[in-house]
């Protein structure tokens, strides 16, 4: 009996590496139109022995080594066989295998070109890890457009043969590559439109993730024959973003300004300045704050009231309310901290005071703080 040949509809996940058989087509659209003449004429013939009474594409004994000789038309480059013990898992079997071929070739593909590269985060944006991420993009969703070419059973095994095209299997990710395209497109251009620093930092971290999203399906599309001569241009357009990225992240800094951490500052009571000495030292300790005039980055500017102290059962109490404003550069405001610190002194006002620095350096008040700073810190 002749072919008849099975419609399917089941997806694949990504599966190991294996390797491929077959070679590219160079005219993707071309070889597609062959491939479906080629597909229509065997169905064809398919259909004309249905109607002459056949109920299946091959004799109830075929099996194992009956499909190992059934061949793929000319124009098909990805031939996969199944066996099991159901046609359906058959099928799905055989899919895995033109799946694993696809991968197989995108693997080959990219393997040849690696470059480091190292933005201002210090991650790491190389080709590998673009051939790593479209291994795991790699599957079969357009299970639909591979064609049944062999199925039969013996002894209860099912075995089927599936063929597609480069060009086939290349759809699925040519879709893909288009919609990634236009959103790397727009990180680009929200990115170029934000001024506050927190929102230009997402910006760009956005923007590269969709465009590393779209460098791995660029691979497959590659490793298809199928690559876009297109993506040069947002290639381009994402090269000079992360040049401007790396510009705006390499001189951004935190500032406390002088006039507030110096304590030679005559107008600051004695006291307030060695505590606004004591914020600057804690804040220090944990990012990289500098003094002096804002450039670029984050102005911080702390404000401390004096000790309001007072005798209690306990001794003398000592009480200072902080808070710290930012900023930028050019005085737009961008969040507002407080905290109260506390003393206890058992004998007196200055041992209440020295446990009040000793707060400040030390103490868990600064947690909320460090939080918000932390945002800043454009990790």
């Amino acid at each position: 009996m002749k072919r008849l040949f099975a419609h399917f509809i089941v997806a694949c996940s990504a599966l190991a590496l294996c390797s491929c058989a077959g070679s590219q087509p160079e005219d993707n659209s071309a070889a597609r139109i062959k491939a479906n003449d080629a597909y229509e004429n065997l169905e064809k013939n398919s259909q004309e022995d249905v109607t002459s009474g056949a109920s299946r594409t091959v004799a109830p004994t075929a099996g194992v080594a009956e499909a190992s000789q059934a061949s793929c038309p000319a124009e098909s480059g990805l031939r996969g066989q199944g066996v099991a013990d159901s046609y359906q898992s058959a099928l799905m079997n055989a899919q895995r295998e033109i799946a694993a071929q696809i991968e197989s070739t995108v693997k080959s593909k990219t393997e040849t070109a690696t470059r480091s590269d190292v933005d201002a985060e210090g991650n790491e944006i190389v080709q590998s890890s673009y051939a790593v991420r479209s291994q795991l993009l790699t599957k079969l969703e357009n299970a639909q457009d591979a064609k049944v070419v062999f199925s039969g059973e013996k002894n209860g095994k099912f075995s089927v043969v599936a063929c597609m095209s480069y060009a086939d299997a290349a759809l699925p990710f040519q879709k893909k590559f288009g919609v990634l395209q236009d959103s790397v497109k727009l990180g680009i251009a929200l990115f170029e439109k934000q001024q506050h620093p927190l929102q230009k930092h997402e910006a760009y971290k956005k923007a590269k993730n969709q465009f590393v999203k779209m460098k791995a399906v660029e691979h497959i599309l590659a490793g298809l024959g199928s690559a876009d001569a297109a993506s040069a241009a947002v290639d381009s357009d994402f090269e000079r973003v992360k040049a401007a990225y790396n510009q705006f992240r390499s001189s951004f800094a935190m500032y406390l300004d002088a006039s507030v951490a110096d304590a030679s500052q005559g107008a600051l009571d004695p006291s307030v300045a060695r505590l606004q000495k004591l914020i600057f030292e804690r804040v220090s300790k944990n990012f990289p704050v500098r003094s002096g005039e804002c450039a670029n980055g984050l102005k911080l500017t702390s404000v401390i009231s004096p000790a309001v102290c007072s005798e209690g059962s306990l001794g003398v109490s000592c009480t200072v309310d902080l808070s710290l404003q930012g900023g930028s550069c050019e005085g737009e405001a961008y969040f507002s901290l407080s905290a109260k610190v506390k003393g206890t002194g058992r004998y007196d006002q200055a041992e209440a005071m020295d446990r009040i620095d000793k707060n400040i350096l030390e103490g868990a008040w600064f947690d909320d703080w460090s939080k918000e700073l932390s945002r800043w810190k454009l990790d």
